[in-house]
This record gives structure tokens, C-alpha cells and sequence, in this order.
């Protein structure tokens, strides 16, 4: 419907509007990732508060991770085929 029916400007529109709502899960995402491991995992091993830089890092760390993860679940196949491998 999007290409076909809508006019150019409005698509333009429409396409940045989905991708901003995409990136803004995925920032809510990111942070709620690292700030579970900082408060779960750093400051209980460490015994020490995260500074703000530690926590970027993580974030990035996290992220990173996670494209990668993104780019190899592509090898697996359907989730059936990709559950059976990880099982056995």
C-alpha cells in the first residue's frame, strides 16, 4: 500500500517515521540491557558503582554482540531447526 497508493513525500515520511520508532526500541532495549548488567552483575562483582563511561561501554559491548548474533542466526535456518542446535 505504502508504494503504491501514497505520494512521494508522504513515503519519505512514513519510511522515517518506522525507522525512528525502530531505533528508539532498540536504544530502550540497549539500556535496559546494560543497566540490568551493571546493577546485577558489575556492581556486585566488583564492589564498586558503574561510572557513566563503563556503562557506554557495556551498551556498545552489548549492541556489538548482538549484530553479531543478528548476522549468524541467518545460518541457522527456521527456529525449529535453529532450537534442535542449540540443544544438542
Amino acid at each position: 500500500f505504502i508504494l503504491e497508493e501514497l505520494p512521494p513525500g508522504i513515503k519519505g515520511v512514513l519510511m522515517a517515521a518506522v525507522a525512528a520508532a525502530a531505533m528508539s526500541a532498540i536504544s530502550s532495549i540497549l539500556n535496559s540491557l546494560t543497566t540490568v548488567v551493571t546493577s546485577d552483575f558489575y556492581n556486585r562483582l566488583t564492589g564498586r558503582t558503574a561510572a557513566v563511561s563503563t556503562a557506554r561501554w557495556l551498551t556498545f559491548g552489548i549492541g556489538l554482540a548482538c549484530t553479531i548474533s543478528a548476522l549468524y542466526v541467518d545460518r541457522l535456518g527456521n527456529i525449529l531447526v535453529a532450537a534442535t542446535k542449540m540443544q544438542n
